[in-house]
């Protein structure tokens, strides 16, 4: 909004977005800090004991770690974010997966390439699709023709194939070791993912969708506002 790329709407929609996860943050914290200041407080051998068997199970481990750092709120049921796709639903955060990206011969991290300052459109393709290349193209032209500046586009790929015939405008993300095997199991698929790393919009890359999304929390670009068309991308009308 400080750069003019959200409408000033957008401060309204706190109560019913993110009041109810700040509340649930703030009694967690209040709980976690509670339970680590019983001292002299018999309280504090059961404490010790499920802490050890969370430290000691290999599957609960991560999922303990995750829900007391916090990282596992979710803003799902919250107007606005919609969609679905594997396990992953709107609102969500976006897992920190570890992926090893064929392009850089490098390991990653998911959240390595997501943008902080803008908005991340990323586009799972799992095979060489002609017709899917072409309206991605055409998808980027319209973000781009919109909303300049405030959506950067990734595609995240386990084929060669996708990554030697995608556009140069388009980084690609070359999962070779297809280590997050979530997003290939339906098909194309597109996240469009906040600043914070949380889900706006899961689902398939329909332009109408990401388009009414994106509608509610962006404002439009100059060109937009002088009138140029902004409907659907070529092969989405």
């Amino acid at each position: 909004m400080v750069t003019g790329r959200a409408p000033a709407a957008l401060l309204n929609t706190y109560q019913v977005e993110r009041h109810r996860v700040g509340r649930q943050v703030v009694t967690v914290t209040h709980l976690g800090a509670g339970a680590m200041l019983l001292r002299g407080d018999p309280r504090r051998h059961p404490r010790d004991s499920v802490m050890a068997g969370l430290q000691s199970g290999a599957p609960a481990h991560p999922r303990a770690g995750c829900s007391l750092s916090q990282l596992a709120h979710s803003y799902r049921g919250t107007a606005g974010v919609t969609g679905r796709k594997g396990s992953l639903r709107g609102g969500d955060r976006m897992p920190d997966r570890a992926l090893f990206d064929g392009t850089t011969n490098r390991s990653q991290r998911m959240h390595d390439q997501l943008a902080t300052d803008r908005y991340t459109l990323l586009l799972a393709v799992p095979e060489r699709n002609d017709e899917q290349a072409a309206q991605t193209g055409a998808l980027v032209d319209a973000l781009t023709g919109r909303w300049p500046g405030a959506v950067d586009v990734r595609v995240l790929t386990p084929a060669w194939q996708v990554a030697q015939t995608t556009s140069v405008r388009i980084p690609v993300i070359l999962d070779r070791g297809r280590t997050p095997r979530d997003p290939y199991d339906s098909g194309a698929a597109a996240d469009l993912i906040r600043p914070d790393r949380h889900i706006g919009y899961g689902g398939t890359p329909d332009w109408a969708r990401i388009e009414r999304y994106l509608s509610a929390v962006l404002v439009d670009g100059p060109a937009t506002k002088q009138g140029a068309n902004h409907g659907a991308p070529a092969g989405q009308r």
